[in-house]
């Protein structure tokens, strides 16, 4: 997270990209832009899925 704001902040890139924060944590957007940074849930990237095998991308840390 730190990164992505740092690199949209220089205006060094329009756009990032977030795959695995926005399974761990479908509202990352919403409160960043809302500014709350400890309401985030950080992907553990434990890989609860494999989509190359058919199997879905869960999480463990998020749960709706």
């Amino acid at each position: 997270m730190d990164r992505a704001l740092e690199v949209l902040e220089e205006r060094r890139a329009d756009l990032v990209a977030v795959g695995r924060g926005l399974i761990a944590n479908p509202l990352w957007p919403r409160k960043l832009q809302e500014g709350r940074f400890e309401d985030i849930v950080m992907c553990q990237k434990c890989a609860d899925g494999n989509l190359q095998l058919g199997i879905p991308i869960g999480c463990t840390e998020w749960s709706p």
